[in-house]
């Protein structure tokens, strides 16, 4: 009987694999890089929240996939990372032209059925408690928090910088050593003191082994302490408030008045100041200028870090603005939201109903949003804000207060008397005028519109840190609008 061939394998055969498994090899390799680098740009704490779950699938003539676990990963994945990961595997790689980020569904393997471990002994700290059933509901009913506010999706600049960086600090530095507590963020309404507050408890909420955070507003608060007196069921009500690591009120200024709750609040912090936890609260203004307000909690309120959140400067709300309309249609170009900064100023919250009010008219008229119906959309909404307000009416206005001539304000001249009232009119007709940045240069003796820009920039600054400059620029606007 003749014998059965052997099984030959060819030389082309055994390169290919040999290649493609140095190209798996390299492929991989080159993930482990990109990720290095990004790990260094964002930082170590949103890289294991964000990217550490996601892992190289494979490459295929230069399209890469990545795998993440699921899919609400993915989509941020998507939203804040994908171009960035693709720049740099460019650098390590030109071939590749697309990144592909998808869910991995693989479904787990099977493993044979084993004992329940025991629950772990809690560590000899006070913070840590077993949650009663009871707690665990009012928990459910009180933390209803925004996912969208998390620390990857606050927009920072000059005015906002410091109290940023403190909420990272807070959110980080417990149960590990806590630098200051409370911590005290005071700002005007719409500026983003509830988005930092709740990215606090979401950081926390994120990471593993720290003394669980609880967030509610002051109202609430109030609210749940005159329920739990009603109810006669006060220990719920105090385990709830003590067994935390990190507590976070927000608008504490609600509780104003209020004796029986400022109590209870001052008792739960000295409480959780005994236990090294952290205290986190917000208000509209600084604490010595809180009213209705105990002494002794004052005096509480006053021993940590108070930080402010000034209105926010051009800059800031132009990257807002950037952040807010990725993706969106129909698409809004950068004239129209460079208008749409500089007009609307006074909180986020209004910047984003406008924004929803121009985007809801695109989609409903089919429209997309150009400066001149953007303009004419700002007017119906505010149309006190463009009575007769021109180029050269502020001129004469603030040309008045400074006791110049509209001559002088708009010479060529650089001595500080006249330079800083000019760079304020500059400022005063871009933010109330619909005149373009070279409209302005022009009406300013044919000066470029990078100069206009300069000055709108140099007096935000100015605002932000200078009370005697942010008096004088909120009288000219009323002078203006007069």
């Amino acid at each position: 009987m003749d014998a059965q061939p052997a099984t030959v394998v060819s030389l082309d055969e055994k390169k290919r694999a040999e290649l493609a498994e140095r190209g798996d090899q390299a492929d991989q390799e080159q993930w482990d890089r990109v990720c290095g680098l990004l790990r260094r740009e964002i930082g170590e704490s949103s890289y294991r929240s964000w990217l550490k779950p996601m892992s190289f699938a494979q490459n295929t003539k230069g399209k890469v996939t990545i795998a993440v676990p699921t899919a609400f990963l993915r989509d941020w994945a998507v939203m804040h990372y994908e171009d960035r990961l693709l720049e740099l595997w460019q650098q390590e790689n030109p071939a590749v032209h697309s990144i592909d980020i998808i869910v991995n569904n693989k479904p787990p393997k099977e493993k044979p059925p084993t004992p329940a471990p025991a629950p772990p002994r809690p560590a000899p700290n006070r913070l840590v408690v077993p949650i009663k059933t009871e707690e665990r509901q009012t928990r459910k009913r009180l933390e209803r928090l925004n996912p969208k506010y998390i620390f990857e999706t606050f927009v920072v600049g000059p005015s906002n910088r410091l109290a940023y960086a403190a909420a990272v600090r807070a959110a980080e530095s417990y149960p590990s050593g806590v630098s200051y507590s409370p911590l005290y963020v005071h700002g005007p309404v719409g500026l983003g003191k509830t988005h930092l507050l709740q990215a606090i408890v979401a950081r926390k909420q994120r990471q593993m082994g720290g003394g669980r955070p609880l967030y509610m507003s002051a109202e609430r608060f109030m609210y749940e302490f005159v329920r739990a007196i009603r109810s006669k069921d006060m220990m719920t009500f105090k385990e709830l408030t003590r067994n935390v690591g990190i507590l976070v009120i927000d608008d504490i200024q609600f509780i104003s008045g209020k004796r029986s709750t400022q109590e209870e609040f001052l008792h739960a912090c000295i409480a959780l100041f005994d236990a090294g936890g952290q205290l986190v609260v917000s208000a509209d203004v600084p604490p010595s200028q809180l009213t209705g307000i105990d002494e002794r909690l004052r005096s509480r309120l006053t021993g940590g870090l108070t930080v402010g959140i000034e209105p926010l400067e051009y800059d800031t709300r132009r990257a807002i603005l950037t952040n807010k309309v990725r993706g969106l249609l129909p698409q809004i170009d950068e004239e129209t939201l460079d208008f749409l900064a500089s007009r609307v100023t006074n909180n986020v919250r209004e910047l984003e109903g406008m924004l929803n009010r121009i985007v809801a008219q695109g989609e409903l008229t089919g429209n997309a949003p150009n400066l001149k119906n953007v303009a004419e959309l700002i007017r119906q909404v505010e149309p006190q804000s463009y009575h007769r307000i021109t180029i050269d009416h502020i001129q004469k206005r603030v040309a008045q207060y400074f006791d110049l001539t509209v001559k002088e304000m708009l010479s060529h001249r650089r001595s500080q008397v006249i330079a800083r009232p000019r760079q304020i009119a500059m400022y005063l007709c871009k933010a109330m005028t619909r005149r373009s940045l070279p409209e302005i240069g022009h009406k300013f003796g044919n000066r470029d519109h990078t100069t206009v820009m300069h000055a709108v920039r140099r007096i935000e600054s100015l605002i932000a840190k200078d009370a005697g400059m942010h008096e004088d620029v909120v009288l000219l606007k009323r002078l203006v609008e007069s």
